[in-house]
């Protein structure tokens, strides 16, 4: 073979990224850790709020009727023949405004839980942050003889850079036992608040769901998103996590919540 004739063939390999010559040093490879992403602990939440009946003298400001929302949730655990599920603290009460809550003689709201295999049960209310003075904005939802598996909790915060994920279902998308795994990067804490900043993408129904680090371990939840931009998302941090966490396991403990 003549020189020219090498030296053409050098050239279509170099240029062609298909092209690649042998190497058996193996050294500089990267193998990334195979992770098991737990879907079992997904939970969709139902939240729906009935108006039962209203104060005659303002009933033209009031309409009976019953209203529904949905989010997502996870499961930390199992605790005597139920599970304990954290979502978003706005997906536990509801917001509206004075004029029209002052209208209303008798409301009520129920929570439920629906796992990846469809099984759908009401559920109780533990412990709720949401508002001007908690910004943590968490619901511990108890629900009773939904056995779901728990997710693990991280033993650290996550790093600034670092690939979480979120187990959503978006806008309602949710197809027993499938539903969106949505990747981002975890950006940072947002200063003066409890809550930080990643890169998932999220809209409404993504509110509670549960956001896992690298090791597939829950380090926050989501709780909203940009509107002019979906691909930025607020969690709860790490630490406010871990401590509702706690104060909501305490509660679940000395009120014996098994029925």
């Amino acid at each position: 073979m003549n020189k020219s004739l090498i030296f053409l063939l050098f050239f279509a390999c170099i240029s062609l990224p298909s092209c690649t010559t042998k190497n058996n040093n193996h050294s500089n490879r990267t193998k990334k850790t195979k992770r098991i992403i737990p879907v079992g602990s997904f939970v969709k939440i139902h939240s729906v709020f009935s108006i039962d009946e209203c104060k005659k003298e303002k009933e033209t400001a009031c309409k009976t009727g019953t209203f529904a929302s949905s989010g997502s949730g996870i499961s930390i655990g199992m605790y005597q023949g139920g599970s304990v599920v954290l979502t978003a603290g706005h997906m536990c009460y509801v917001s509206m405004d004075p004029k029209f809550a002052d209208a209303i003689q008798k409301a009520h709201r129920k929570i439920k839980g629906e796992n990846i295999r469809g099984e759908l049960l009401d559920g109780n209310v533990v412990a709720m942050t949401s508002g001007a003075m908690d910004q943590r904005d968490l619901c511990m939802v108890y629900i009773p003889n939904l056995m779901t598996d728990g997710v693990k909790i991280a033993a650290r915060p996550p790093r600034i850079g670092e690939e979480v994920i979120s187990l959503s279902a978006p806008v309602g998308i949710f197809h027993p036992p499938t539903f969106p795994i949505l990747l981002g990067l975890y950006s940072g804490l947002i200063p003066g608040s409890p809550n930080a900043l990643t890169t998932i993408p999220a809209v409404g129904g993504s509110s509670g769901s549960g956001i896992l680090n690298e090791n597939m371990a829950l380090v926050g939840i989501l709780y909203a998103t940009a509107q002019a931009f979906n691909n930025i998302s607020l969690i709860s941090n790490y630490y406010q996590t871990m401590s509702f966490i706690e104060e909501g396991y305490e509660t679940i403990i000395n009120k014996n919540y098994s029925e």
